[in-house]
Parts: C-alpha cells; sequence; structure tokens
C-alpha cells in the first residue's frame, strides 16, 4: 500500500508489495463464476507478478487502486496499457463485499488518475457471459467498440 487518496482512507494506490493480497483476492472473486478456469493460489500469483512486471503491458501504478477493510484487501482495480491505450486489466471484488460500490469507486478513480496523466480514453475485456461487470461497466459509460 503506498498512499491514501484524499478522501478515502480505504482507497489506496496499489503497489507492488499488494502481489499476494492481490492474488488471492482474485482467486476469491473469480471462484465458481464465468471467468474461474480453475486457477490454483500459484496460478494467480504469477498471473499478478506477470501483470505488475509488464509482460501484459506497462503496469500503471499510478491509476491501480485497491481498497481495504483493516488488513483485508477487498476490491482492487489494476490498469496497464494494451496497444498504446490504457485498459483495465482487472477489476475484483471479494464475494462478501460485492454490490457496495468498490467496482465503480475504483474504476472512478483509475479514469481520474488516467485523465491526470493525460489519458483521453480507456479500454477493458469482459467476458460477455459476465452479466454483473457488462452491467456496471455499461452503466460508467463503457460501451462495445463500433
Amino acid at each position: 500500500m503506498l498512499e491514501a487518496l484524499a478522501g478515502d482512507s480505504e482507497l489506496l494506490k496499489l503497489g507492488l508489495d499488494d502481489e499476494l493480497d492481490l492474488s488471492r483476492l482474485m482467486l476469491a472473486a473469480y471462484r465458481g463464476g464465468v471467468d474461474d478456469e480453475g486457477e490454483t493460489e500459484a496460478d494467480a500469483l504469477a498471473l499478478v507478478r506477470d501483470t505488475f512486471d509488464g509482460r501484459v503491458g506497462p503496469f500503471l501504478p499510478h491509476c491501480s487502486f485497491a481498497r481495504w477493510r483493516g488488513r483485508e484487501m477487498v476490491a482492487a482495480v489494476v490498469v496497464t496499457v494494451f496497444q498504446a491505450m490504457p485498459m483495465i486489466a482487472f477489476c475484483v471484488t471479494a464475494p462478501a463485499h460485492q454490490r457496495q460500490g468498490h467496482g465503480e469507486a475504483l474504476i472512478a478513480a483509475a479514469i481520474t488518475a488516467l485523465d491526470e496523466a493525460g489519458w483521453a480514453k480507456v479500454q477493458l475485456f469482459v467476458n460477455p457471459l459476465n452479466e454483473r461487470a457488462l452491467r456496471l461497466y455499461r452503466r460508467l459509460g463503457f460501451c462495445e467498440p463500433a
């Protein structure tokens, strides 16, 4: 955890030292859902490390955030660059904390940070079977490319 954002002591910039917490959160968030591919804890940790190391596109730590409740990471948004445009690589929320506005708050923080860094657009990819994610992204103004 690097630094708190003004006005929200629970919303923190995502740091490289958060990789284990993020991998556990991702595993819990995807378990049993449409994006569950049977990953192990080691698989999730490897994916997070690859992301932080820039193997899936440059990681933008100044635009990536996590929300904490005490010592538990309950939600996170990870932003990278894909094909010369920022991309929300992951937006995940722990099952017990879903539908509480965490994803919306994190994406808003990421978009604000991207805007302040001079990026005009952001993209994401979502499984078309992930109805809850699709509703969130549409409500936030994301649309399918023409």
